[in-house]
């Protein structure tokens, strides 16, 4: 059985959150939690990434390490640069040069600027993990101020790592192109090429050592169940 996921979205009532404009990613208090409802999973859905309606409206996370230590936040909505008329998700990424400044750079095993220093999560309700045996495809419009590749993780919650493949790698360009990651199999096996059992957030690895705005728009998940 084949069901789209609609990641509906969810009001950050947070004050400062009110603006449409481009800035760093905000910040949440330290108190605050990821969102959980209303979420559901709605045939033929598509994520719109057009509400602004006097507060910041998603259902998209962000986190990386920051001069005041590790964070989470919720994307921007913002206009499109070269279309005022159009929404859509972005996400400032920071370059190493910041995050050594900063004094917490990410480091990956071999003391390297590690790409997850900088991430991006589309994330559905933990009822409705992937299992052995689903299949699932994402399929997007995407862009970025400078052209670059971002790899893409299975985790439970947003930062919940379980696994370093989930659907491939995203190429994002200076103009809007289609992503389409085709059916992935969900496997418990750890495997390349598969997406891991278990997970309910993508997560895209964004940190390339160069400062940069990537976008998102239009983001569909769609799964094919086992049963």
């Amino acid at each position: 059985m084949k069901k789209f996921i609609s990641l509906a979205a969810v009001v950050v009532a947070v004050a400062g959150l009110v603006s449409c404009t481009q800035n760093d990613n905000p910040v949440l208090p330290e108190e605050s939690s990821l969102p959980s409802a209303p979420y559901a999973f709605d045939e033929g859905s598509l994520v719109v990434n057009g509400q602004c309606d006097g507060a910041e409206v998603q259902s998209y996370w962000v986190h990386e390490h920051r001069a005041d230590g590790y964070v989470d936040g919720a994307a921007q909505i913002v206009s499109d640069p070269a279309d005022p008329k159009n929404r859509c998700v972005a996400v400032t990424i920071r370059s190493e040069e910041e995050a050594r400044e900063a004094g917490n750079p990410t480091l990956d095993g071999d003391g390297n600027f590690a790409d997850w220093d900088s991430q991006f999560f589309i994330t559905f309700p933990e009822e409705k993990a992937l299992v052995a045996g689903d299949k699932v495809r994402l399929t997007m419009k995407v862009k970025a101020d400078a052209a670059q590749t971002a790899g893409t993780q299975s985790h439970k919650n947003p930062g919940g790592y379980i696994h370093w493949y989930c659907v491939g790698d995203v190429n994002f360009t200076a103009d809007w192109t289609e992503f389409d990651s085709d059916w992935k199999d969900v496997t418990d096996d750890g495997s390349w090429g598969h997406a891991q059992a278990g997970m309910y957030t993508i997560a895209f690895n964004l940190a390339k050592g160069a400062k940069n705005t990537v976008y998102f728009d239009d983001i569909r998940i769609e799964v094919q169940h086992a049963n």
